[in-house]
This record gives C-alpha cells, structure tokens and sequence, in this order.
C-alpha cells in the first residue's frame, strides 16, 4: 500500500524497512544506552564486591571485568564510527549484545548466588522495549532464553526451579504483548513522522526535495565537513519556461515541471547524487560522498561530471515536450557545474561557481553544458568585461542597422502616401462621374 493511501495498514516489516535510517539512528542511541547503563552497573557491583567478603567475589570480579570491557567497545563503537546503518538497521548489533548480556547473566545466576532472576528477566523486557526490532524476534528470541533459562534450572537441580518457571512464563508473555502491540505503536508513530517530513520537505510539483530540504543537507554538510564530502554542484535551468507558460498556459507549466521532475528523479537515484528544486523552473545538483540514502556513495571522487550532465540534457530532450518558445521544438535545459574535489572549498561558493557557468550555458545558446574553470573568460571578472565590450560593439552595431532601417520606413511611408493621394483621386473621380451624368 503506498504512504498516500495512509500507513495504517502497513505491516511491521513494511514500516521497518520504509524507517530503516530513522530507526538505525535510534536503535544506535539505544544500543549505547544500554552500554552505559550496563558499565554503571558492572562498577557499582565491583566496587560493592570489595565491601562485601566472599568466597566467590575474586571469580565474579573477572566476570564483570568482561561485562565492562564489551560494554565499553560497544559504546565506543557506537560514537566513534556509527557502525553503518545498512547494518544496524537489521538490529544486529542489537541482538548481539542483548544475546551476550543474556547468557553471561543467566550463567552468573546459577555460578553465583548475589546475581538475581531479576538481571536475566530485566534484560529480555528492555530489549523489547528499548529496541525497534521485529515482533517475531522478540518473542522467538524471549521464548528460547526463557526456556533455555528454565530448562537449566531443571537439569541442574535448582531449588529455585518453580518461581524460574513462573517467572520466565510471565516473562515470556510481557515480552510478546512488548513486541507485537508497543512496537507497532512506535513504528506507527514513526511513519507518522516520516510522512509529515517528507510532506514538509518535497516539491508538490516534481516529487524533488525542496529549497528547505537543501538548507537543512548544506548546514550537514558545513557541520561534517571531514565525513560529509560536497565534491561537485550542478545549476540546471528549463529554457525559457516564463515563454513556455506564456504560450502554453499555467497548467501545461505544472505537467512540464512534474515531468521533468520525475527525469530528474530517475537519474539522481542511478548516478547516487541529491537534486533539489531551487526555485522556479532552476534546479540544483550535489554530489557528496554521503547523500541523501546516507549510503556512503563510494564513486562521488571518480564522478564523471560532464559525461552525467550530457546524459541529463538528452533525457530531458528525450521526454519531446512540445515547445514552440524555446531553442528547439521541445522542452530543453542549460547547465553548469563546478568541481571542488579535494580542494576543500566553501559550500557557498562552489554553488556560486556553478551558477556562474549555468549563466555562461544560457548566455551561449542556452541547451547546453558548462564546467566551471578557474580561468575561463565566462566565470571570471575579466570575462566579464570582455562581455560587456561584446555587448557595447553588438548595440554600436545594432544601433546603425536601426537608423537605416528607420530612414528606409520614413521613404517607404512617404511613397505609400504618395500614392495613396493619387488612389484616393482616380477613386473620387470614378465614384463622382456616374452621379455627375445622372444629374
């Protein structure tokens, strides 16, 4: 069912995967949560353990040595790099150290008497939920620990078998009521929210992330400078689009854009980059080492910038949008980009140098492509006179032509009057001799 017809009837697994970048961040924060939560324990128990004398605390002080060193690389893994959300997002990470916290507890339980039921219990019910998992995991994952749990407390002759058993069945059912009614009560909610993002942040029009959205991935992208890469920016513009709704209406405007939008759409997923509508009928392209997926996009260095622009022009060219107002029978495009690479250029100005070589596209002809240079004539300040002598010599030239042409129009006229006079004469006399020879 697709989002517009509402999510209410998405399964969990749909709303998983439709969630996965959201629910990975979280299930990330929750994940170094628990590692916290497990170290402060993990210490409060080692420093009580040398308040209280025991045979066993020198074995149980190695255990939680262990307990707090895997808490700790799980912690610092999770803030150092992450860990990639195609990973995460199948919770694997998850499930790996809820399954170890799980086993070490539940050994601990029948090694040492100071561990209670309550550790093993108190895990399997945060698991389900702390995490944004699969309602089938959870049970299946609560039911084999439960029994697993209860299974050993029976073949190792434990006076505690009976409150086990109770307790693992009681465990066991709030863990399937966690998993199949509160995780779709935040799945849901989550959708909710993802709708409502994507409502606030896409062009009704071209189905393309907005100006807001571009904002909002430029000041990410100012803020991870190191990690989120702006390697190249494109400036594409539709050719005379104010002549296209002029001749074709407002409406034929807005199918030409929703067109338009969707060839954009297509090429940006196949060529990994974010194209947002800038405004108007002006679009821009990024090409980052992390986009929008945040899928790391591992061929943005070896990007083929004008190869890709080339292939855009003749998509667009492709879709044959009739057009009597523009460079040729159909709906065409300019461009321009510019490539920072390595150089570590400021986000702004690379946009600045690529509008610069989108302005030189449409002041050469318009329906093509120009790469931004560091000394080309069409992006510098002395291009720009030359321009503007160009200009001045066009009109010098242009202005004589005028003269001429009027001069040649005031004779035209005066000839036209001429014989116009002589018309109206032979006209007068033809009409007034008949009545002259009546009377």
């Amino acid at each position: 069912m697709s989002p517009d017809k509402g999510h209410t009837f998405f399964s969990n697994r749909e709303l998983i995967e439709q969630n996965r970048i959201y629910i990975a961040g979280e299930n990330r924060k929750q994940l170094m949560n628990a590692a916290v939560l497990q170290i402060w324990v993990c210490a409060l128990l080692f420093i009580y353990s040398f308040l209280s004398p025991g045979p066993r605390w020198p074995v149980f002080r190695i255990h939680i040595a262990v307990l707090i060193t895997v808490s700790a690389a799980v912690f610092l893994l999770c803030s150092s790099t992450g860990i990639a959300y195609k990973r995460i997002y199948k919770n694997t990470a998850c499930y790996l150290y809820s399954d170890f916290l799980l086993l070490y507890t539940g050994m601990l339980y029948f090694m040492a008497p100071v561990v209670p039921q309550g550790c093993f219990y108190g895990i399997l019910i945060l698991h389900a939920m702390m995490y944004y998992s699969s309602p089938l995991y959870i049970c299946i994952n609560s039911t084999v620990f439960c029994g697993a749990f209860t299974g050993y407390a029976f073949l190792s002759g434990s006076p505690a078998v009976l409150s086990v058993t109770i307790n693992s069945i009681t465990v066991v059912l709030i863990c399937c009521i966690c998993g199949f009614y509160l995780q779709k009560i935040k799945l849901d909610s989550i959708e909710t929210g993802r709708q409502l993002e994507i409502k606030r942040s896409t062009d009704i029009l071209t189905g393309l992330p907005n100006r807001i959205k571009l904002n909002e991935e430029l000041d990410i992208i100012s803020e991870n400078r190191n990690r989120d890469q702006l390697l190249g920016v494109f400036m594409i513009d539709i050719d005379y689009f104010k002549k296209f709704n002029d001749s074709y209406g407002h409406a034929a405007g807005d199918i030409c854009l929703s067109r338009i939008g969707a060839c954009f759409k297509s090429f940006a997923e196949r060529y990994h980059i974010d194209i947002f509508r800038y405004g108007g009928e002006e679009f821009i392209g990024l090409v980052r080492s992390i986009p929008l997926s945040r899928i790391k996009n591992r061929d943005a260095a070896s990007f083929d910038y004008q190869k890709a622009a080339e292939e855009l022009l003749a998509e667009v060219h492709a879709l044959a949008i009739p057009c009597c107002s523009g460079v040729a029978p159909v709906v065409t495009i300019s461009a321009g980009y510019a490539v920072g690479g390595s150089k570590n250029i400021p986000v702004r100005d690379l946009i600045g140098r690529a509008d610069k070589a989108l302005y030189s596209s449409k002041e050469n002809g318009r329906g093509r492509i120009t790469g931004w240079k560091e000394n080309a004539d069409c992006c510098t300040d002395a291009g720009k006179k030359n321009r503007m002598a160009a200009v001045r010599r066009l009109f010098t030239r242009k202005e004589a032509v005028y003269k001429k042409f009027v001069s040649d129009v005031k004779k035209i006229d005066q000839m036209i009057t001429a014989n116009s006079r002589k018309a109206a004469q032979s006209n007068i006399k033809a009409v007034c001799d008949p009545v002259k020879k009546t009377v």
